[in-house]
């Protein structure tokens, strides 16, 4: 009886010990949601690139502070903002935010953009319409999307006259906007067969002159077209469906002139739809990621949610806005600044989720007895063989080669003795300097925009240091083309040297030695 009374104590005890715990718990948890109502980011900090470059008018003015509220449209000008015209498709690249690192880690990072967008909308996308509230013409019109139509193609075809249907097998209207369509087997037996049938009713209708309504088929003799159109008089049902056969006649040739036109427009085409720009990021300057592309339709809000792990890839972030080829006139675009977003706290939920399962383990606790300590037997100790590093190996692999004709110096690049760094220096006169690598030399003279690698940095002194050792160790194997460049505040980079090629190679070695 006394054990049962001691068994029962102790568990009343660890009850009520719960029942206090899991009350405190509680208290302390909705006093956090009525003083806080929401995400906690007391300790967010908010950055701003140290530089913006590229190929917009002034892209530095977007490295700088929002001074402009992003409701007073006129309140940008290509004074306070970085410009792109609507006739320029260039890019424009901020990076190196000043992020100061904590002891915690980044919980969110996201990048958002005050802009504005100015000029004609673009052309939607074009979508098929039925055929009965769709006639040939504007669907022709619609997928093309280049020129309007007018002459006399569209004015005779949606409602053709019963001694004039055959005419799509024999003046094939559609030949001179969509040549292959009009020559297609098929839609030259539905013609012929369509017209047979609408011929047949008008004659049979009209009592006599199947001479006429014959002429009328093969849409030959002006006199006896007479004949078909005293027939289509006398029976004016028949003449109705006439229209109706001529009709579907149509509608067949203008949904396989849509698809054709459709296919063939899908090819060529480099973009169809809304999206005006691609925003992409990169922590090295290499591997370039897209974050979302932005249209009239969403870029007031737009903005990019950057994965980033740790403090030194948001110091070493890079973001890019590229314009989009379109089909119709692309707006203006003002950039006045960009900005990134740090929070290092968690959000009303995760400290929820987190009070909740501290509360679970303390009740559990008290109603778990404690296991039986194991005898712990220590396991043998291998020695495991010192695992072997990637590295990059550098190897100057030719000439410099002129090709702008400007006689231009060549780099100066050194490669390292064992080969695992390659150093680029030099003087500049900007306030910045580039360093670049292409491909081919043909993508340097043809395609500047599409590069390997870019490196973007201060000149301090005159002078500047690069070392290509940064470049990340998956950078694939190849030999690459090397230019350095300087930039200003207000105008695009510029190459100040000629091309040198250089050979990129991945190597293993041991931590601590250079055996490969």
């Amino acid at each position: 009886m006394k054990i049962s009374s001691k068994i029962f104590g102790v568990l009343a005890t660890r009850v009520f010990a719960g029942i206090f715990i899991a009350g405190i718990a509680g208290v302390l948890f909705f006093g956090n949601f009525f003083t806080t109502r929401g995400p906690v980011e007391a300790s967010a900090d908010t950055y701003y690139p140290t530089f913006c470059l590229g190929g917009w008018e002034n892209p530095k003015l977007a490295s700088e502070k929002p001074a402009i509220n992003p409701k007073d449209l006129g309140a940008f000008t290509p004074e306070n903002s970085a410009f792109l015209a609507d006739d320029i498709s260039a890019q424009i690249f901020c990076g190196y935010f000043p992020v100061v690192g904590r002891d915690k880690l980044p919980m969110s990072a996201r990048v958002s953009f005050n802009w504005l967008l100015v000029g004609e909308p673009i052309a939607p996308v074009v979508e098929e319409a039925p055929a009965e509230e769709a006639p040939i013409e504007s669907g022709e019109g619609e997928v093309l999307g280049e020129e309007t139509q007018t002459g006399d193609t569209p004015a005779d075809v949606p409602e053709p006259a019963p001694d004039t249907t055959p005419a799509p097998s024999d003046t094939t209207p559609t030949e001179s906007e969509s040549p292959a369509p009009a020559s297609d087997a098929p839609s030259g037996d539905t013609g012929e067969s369509s017209g047979g049938e609408s011929s047949s009713e008008s004659g049979g209708d009209s009592g006599g002159g199947d001479s006429g309504a014959g002429d009328s088929g093969g849409g030959d003799g002006g006199g006896d077209s007479g004949g078909g159109d005293s027939g289509g008089d006398a029976g004016g049902g028949d003449s109705g469906g006439g229209d109706s056969s001529a009709s579907s006649v149509f509608d067949e040739l203008a949904s396989l002139v849509r698809s054709r036109a459709s296919a063939a427009f899908a090819e060529d085409a480099p973009s169809i739809g809304n999206d005006l720009l691609d925003v992409s990021y990169s922590f090295d300057g290499v591997r370039w990621q897209s974050a979302g592309r932005v249209g009239r339709d969403n870029w007031r809000d737009f903005s990019i949610l950057i994965p980033a792990t740790s403090w030194q890839e948001l110091q070493n972030l890079q973001v890019m806005v590229s314009a989009l080829p379109t089909l119709d006139t692309r707006p203006a675009i003002y950039l006045e600044s960009m900005m990134l977003r740090v929070s290092v706290d968690r959000t009303f939920a995760e400290l929820a989720t987190d009070s909740f399962a501290a509360v679970g383990d303390v009740v559990e606790g008290l109603f778990t007895l404690p296991a039986p300590v194991a005898a712990v037997v220590e396991a043998p100790v291998y020695q495991a063989p010192p695992a072997k590093e990637k590295k990059l190996s550098f190897r100057v692999a030719g000439s410099p080669l002129d090709t702008l004709g400007k006689n231009l110096p060549a780099p100066n690049v050194s490669a390292s003795g064992d080969g695992l760094s390659l150093t680029v220096s030099g003087k500049c006169s900007m306030p910045y300097f580039v360093v670049l690598t292409y491909r081919s030399r043909e993508d340097f003279e043809k395609r500047p925009r599409q590069f390997a690698s870019n490196y973007a940095g201060p000149c301090k002194g005159g002078s500047f240091t690069y070392d290509m050792e940064h470049l990340p160790t998956d950078t694939p194997e190849d030999v690459y083309y090397l230019v350095v460049g300087e930039q200003s505040d207000t105008e695009p980079w510029r190459a100040t040297t000629e091309l040198v090629p250089v050979e990129v190679r991945t190597v293993e070695i041991t931590p601590g030695s250079l055996d490969e």
